[in-house]
């Protein structure tokens, strides 16, 4: 993350996905419009990344806003999808 901006990165480990949703935590709690994710130098997201990115969006939607994903690969597309929850996302190439 980098000042109001949330970025997932490649091999977040557990320390790395809880400091990212204690900065999406913080970002959603002063929002004042949809959340916006940076996904474009991730490539892949195993079970783990997509269970946070899932909190982030439920925690987000819970004050009225949705997360946007902003340049996922097409194969995080396709694990969101095969994980069914694709539907939690707007999606932006």
């Amino acid at each position: 993350m980098t000042a109001d901006r949330l970025v997932v990165v490649n091999g977040l480990d557990f320390d790395g996905r809880r400091q990212f949703l204690n900065d999406a935590g913080a970002i959603i709690a002063r929002a004042n419009a949809p959340i916006e994710v940076d996904c474009s130098v991730l490539t892949d997201v195993d079970d783990p990344t997509i269970g946070m990115l899932v909190q982030l969006a439920r925690n987000a939607q819970r004050r009225g806003y949705a997360v946007t994903l902003n340049a996922p690969a097409a194969r995080v597309l396709d694990r969101l999808a095969a994980a069914g929850v694709s539907d939690r996302f707007i999606t932006r190439a």
